[in-house]
Order: structure tokens, then sequence, then C-alpha cells
């Protein structure tokens, strides 16, 4: 992106975990309530994009902010932000969207208290104690029920859930590009299989599905036979990659998510689908996943482990183009331009932008039908 594309590239850390993300009553402060201190870091780092990135050749006022999975979800919550205001001019999600809600404050704090308690640290002295435990000592913990620490909803950071700021016009309104891949959640299928110590079987893809999808399970296992896919893990990938109510890495939530800025936030929005099904594995030995969460990142930059490295002539020919689209649309608000294919902005699912290798491996599909999204429209 910067030698190619021109770009000033600025990657942030940020808290994790429950270094970045326990809310707690105690720990609310008069700059801010608590629970979202990892977002907090990431409004840090654009100010000081803000005072500094002109002495490296940028502009204060052409930021863009871009992320992946749960950086897309940052992504989202920056744009509904009042602390980011200002600060950048357009955002780009990958396989995150804003149309799923994040945990209420009031709830996140039930769980950071519980959390809390675990440690020993309760009453008055909560917020000392917590801060006088190491970080070996808290790193380890989970919210009840294995559930991971994220970013919530209410208070002075994320004052509303980000498709109700959007919705209502209280947001950082930016164009946005947006999109996931063609096989999203095949990885969480396989390293499910990987965790389980065997690969699903028939009667498991069937028990999965029954106790995700509930009363509408036996319209789904209809739609979604186990035999139309070449295994069990592969056919509740694609069930998954699809739709999972809540959930925001599906491909009904990214399209909830582009017909939500294109109404109700009125702003300019790119859809894409990476869908390059030969792409190298992140992970060894997880192969055969097709497109799957993630293969996109060795495309825009050189990953470590070396995917970035395997990528055969037409793959790179596909990176140099993923590149220029992204920078383009850094520096313009815009992914077009000369050498490459046009990509319309979103008016209906067809105009997402099919990313693969090859010859016409780059064009307009209709994401809609490739995801079957009528059909959970259908059951609500």
């Amino acid at each position: 992106m910067a030698s190619q594309g021109g770009a000033v590239v600025v990657t942030v850390n940020y808290r994790l975990a429950i270094f970045g993300f326990l809310a707690h009553p105690d720990l609310n402060t008069g700059e801010g309530t608590s629970g979202n201190f990892g977002l907090q870091d990431q409004q840090a780092a654009l100010r000081w994009v803000q005072r500094n990135i002109a002495a490296f050749g940028g502009d204060p006022g052409n930021v863009t902010i871009a992320g992946e999975s749960a950086g897309a979800m940052s992504v989202c919550d920056q744009l509904v932000s009042p602390g980011a205001r200002g600060l950048f001019h357009k955002a780009i999600e990958q396989s995150g969207s804003c149309s799923s809600p994040l945990v209420p404050q009031a709830q996140a704090e039930q769980i950071g208290v519980a959390a809390a308690s675990g440690l020993g640290c309760t009453g008055e002295g909560a917020a000392a104690c917590l801060r006088g435990k190491t970080a070996a000592e808290l790193a380890p913990v989970v919210p009840a029920g294995g559930q991971g620490w994220f970013p919530v909803a209410g208070g002075t950071t994320v004052p509303r859930q980000p498709a109700d700021a959007i919705a209502s016009g209280r947001w950082n309104r930016v164009p946005v590009m947006l999109g996931g891949t063609r096989d999203e959640m095949n990885l969480f299928a396989a390293l499910a299989d990987v965790q389980s110590g065997s690969p699903l079987t028939p009667e498991g893809y069937t028990q999965a599905v029954r106790a995700r999808y509930g009363e509408n399970a036996d319209e789904v296992l209809a739609r979604y036979p186990v035999t139309g896919h070449p295994t069990p893990t592969l056919a509740l990938g694609a069930v998954q990659t699809d739709c999972v109510p809540g959930l925001p890495l599906t491909w009904c939530a990214n399209l909830d998510s582009a017909e939500l800025f294109r109404t109700a936030g009125r702003t300019r929005v790119h859809l894409f689908e990476f869908a390059d099904r030969t792409a190298p594995p992140l992970f060894p030995g997880l192969t055969g996943l097709g497109a799957f969460h993630g293969a996109e990142l060795a495309y825009l930059f050189d990953v470590s482990g070396g995917a970035a490295a395997e990528l055969n002539a037409d793959q790179r020919a596909l990176s140099t183009t993923m590149i220029a689209y992204w920078t383009a649309f850094a520096a313009t608000g815009d992914p077009n331009g000369a050498g490459r294919p046009a990509w319309p902005a979103y008016a209906t699912p067809a105009d997402t932008l099919s990313l693969a290798p090859g010859a016409n491996g780059i064009r307009p599909v209709d994401a809609a039908t490739e995801h079957q999204y009528a059909f959970w429209q259908g059951l609500g």
C-alpha cells in the first residue's frame, strides 16, 4: 500500500480482551465509561495522526480507517463514536458489519462485576483490587459462558447501538467500503473440528444446525443438505457464512449493513466479496477451506507466516489490483481508476464486486443470490 499505492500506512496497537473491554461501574471516570478502553486507545492513535502525520508526508485532512474482523467492528464503533468525529474521512470494513448489536453497557457491567468477583475484587475497593492484579492474573479471565470481551453500547464512547446511530443520522458520515469473503465461516467450522479432535459427522451437522437455528432448523437443513457439500464441516461453514443471527461476519449482516449505509446513512458505499477459493492457508494444515475468513489479508499485506509469499502469478495480479482499489478509495473515496475493472457504487446486491484471480475473476456478482439472502429474510 505504501510502495505501490502511495499511501502513508499507520498501524496501531490497542488494549485487548479484559484490558480493553472490561466494563465495571467502579472503572467509570470523568473521562468516560468503562468497557471501551480499546476503542479509546484507537482514538488516541487517531489524534496522534492528526498532530504528527504531516511530518511523514501524510495529510491529516484525508485519513482512512480500516480493519478486518474485530478490526472491522472497531471501524463500525468509531463510525458512531462522538470522540472520533473529525479524526477520519473514509472507512473500510473487512469481514465485520455495523448491523449487529453490541452488548449494552448495563449488561456488560454485570458481566464485569461477576468477573471481578471471581478475582476476589468486590465492594468499594474493586477498582483498586483489579489494578493491583498482574497482567498474568488478568489475561486468562473470560466472561461467564466462555465468550470473549467486546466493545459495549451505552455511555460516552459508543452511546448508541451502531445500527441505531446510523439510522438516526448520528454518525460520522464518510464514504464506506465493506465486504467479506466468499466462504467466510469455513475457517471457524474447521477450527471447531480441531478443537473437538475429530471431523464433524452428518449427525453432528444436523445437531449443530438445530442448536443454532431452533424452530427454523428444518427449513435450514432442507435448504442446505449435508449431501450438497464435500464434507459436513464445509456444509456447516456454508450455512454460517450466509447467516447466523446476530453475528457480524455473515453475508446477511454484510447486506443489511450495506443497505443501512445506502439508505439511512445516505453515503457512498462500495461492497466487495473476496472470492479466491484457492487462497493460501493462514494456518498450517487448514487447507481446502475456499475463500475463508482472513484469506484476503495476504493480498493486501505481507502476512506473518508467509502466506503472501505463496501467491501464484494470477494471485499476485489480483493482489496488485486490490491494493490499487484500496488505496484509491483511501485517497478519493472512489476505488475506481484506469487499468482495473469498474466497481459500481452499491445500489443493489448485484453491485457487489467479486475479487478472484484469472480472466473475468474481478466482476460484479449478486451477493444476495449467492448467499440466499431472500431465504434468510423470509425466516425473519
